[in-house]
């Protein structure tokens, strides 16, 4: 069973994989995939570095200056989404193959735009409050106000999720209802 989780920044997606990891599955970590491209993978890197002139720094991408790019423009974080994601979902399909036979979480908050959830056998999108999300990335990245909104306002909205998903979980209440909320979920696909 491969359960694809995806949702905006702050949602709490992670919380919800590291919550399925204790029920067995385990975990392919998108983002942490694309940091290891950022780094890695010397073909992406440059074509990130010809299309947004000076992110590419010891011949690492710099997240931060990239974030500030595309977080601000939309057609921006269309382009670097075009150049990536190919990069993305083959190391994702490469990762689930090595988990054969397991229950795998694919923590992917590009889900849909990257087309991974072409190799999942259902979706969830975790969604909460604006506010929420902020208040978390704030306390997480430690980044400014004006940067957590314009990440946030970057990213689809929640009737993206709620039209693409196969499974909506809500993040605005106590973790414990959360968790619950997950474990239903779980329990239905058993």
């Amino acid at each position: 069973m491969i359960v694809g989780v995806t949702g905006s920044t702050g949602s709490g997606k992670s919380e919800a994989s590291q919550h399925l990891l204790t029920k067995g599955f385990e975990i392919v970590d998108a983002d942490k995939i694309v940091c290891d491209i950022y780094t890695n993978c010397r073909e992406c890197v440059d074509r990130v570095g010809a299309c947004f002139d000076g992110v590419v720094e010891n011949n690492v991408i710099n997240k931060r200056k990239l974030s500030k790019i595309v977080f601000s423009d939309k057609n921006m974080l269309a382009r670097l989404e075009n150049i990536v994601n190919p990069y993305i979902l083959q190391r994702i399909k490469a990762c689930v193959a090595e988990k054969n036979g397991c229950n795998v979480v694919l923590d992917a908050p590009t889900l849909f735009e990257s087309g991974a959830y072409k190799i999942c056998d259902c979706s969830v999108a975790i969604l909460s409050q604006k506010k929420k999300r902020l208040a978390r990335i704030l306390k997480r990245d430690g980044i400014s106000l004006d940067d957590a909104i314009c990440r946030i306002n970057a990213q689809p909205k929640d009737e993206f999720y709620i039209y693409h998903a196969d499974q909506i979980i809500f993040n605005n209440s106590e973790f414990n209802e959360f968790i619950h909320s997950i474990d239903s979920f779980i329990s239905k696909l058993f």
